[in-house]
Formats: structure tokens, sequence, C-alpha cells
């Protein structure tokens, strides 16, 4: 966590990669325990599951895309 970069915009969560970094001490175990669990037993959040990609202008009017992931339509 601590090579996120301040200035990327957040992800669907909303939450801020600054904010991440000051959670980091509490949130890294969490995230440990509650990815290897799913592993473990093959179950998964249905929310972890669910995304959709939608293109992004790089430039507003040109052709250029990149895509964007987002939890909603």
């Amino acid at each position: 966590m601590q090579s996120l970069k301040n200035r990327k915009s957040a992800g669907a969560d909303s939450m801020s990669y600054g904010k991440r970094r000051q959670l980091e001490p509490e949130l890294v175990p969490f995230m440990v325990k509650s990815f290897s669990d799913s592993n473990t037993s093959g179950d998964f959040y249905p929310e972890w599951l669910r995304f959709y990609v939608k293109p992004l202008a790089k430039i507003p009017g040109k052709l250029e895309v990149r895509p964007t992931v987002s939890t909603h339509e």
C-alpha cells in the first residue's frame, strides 16, 4: 500500500489512496484474512465478483480510451 500514488482517483469504494495508507495497519490484516478465507472456502462476497468496465476518453473528443471499472452501471 505504501507504493500507491496520492494523486490517483479513488476506486469504486471512493476511498482515496492516502486514506488507505493511513489505515494500512488495520486494513491489511483484515484484507489478508478475508481473501485467504474466501480462497480456502471458495465462497466470495457477491460484490467482489460484480463489476462493469466502461471506456473513458483519455482526452475529451479523441477516440483513444482507457477502461474504467465500477461496481454499478
